[in-house]
């Protein structure tokens, strides 16, 4: 099980588009928008990224999109 969580969690992220911050250095984490390509489809989070480090160590980006026939949630936990 573990292997394939890592699997898809590596395939994931290479799947991920970047993108540019509109604001640089202006505070916040730096992340505006998300994007990546899910079974061909383009993919856009709706809602701002949050991006959460609670503890040393653990890290947890999560991504949403609510409306459309894409509407996925992602979660990376690292």
């Amino acid at each position: 099980m573990r292997l394939v969580a890592t699997l898809l969690l590596s395939i994931a992220l290479a799947a991920c588009g970047g993108g540019s911050p509109t604001n640089p250095g202006g505070g916040g984490n730096g992340v505006t928008n998300f994007t990546a390509k899910i079974d061909g489809a383009d993919w856009n989070a709706e809602f701002a990224v949050q991006a959460i480090n609670s503890t040393a160590g653990l890290y947890s980006i999560t991504a949403l999109r609510t409306s459309g026939s894409n509407n996925y949630t992602m979660v990376f936990t690292l």
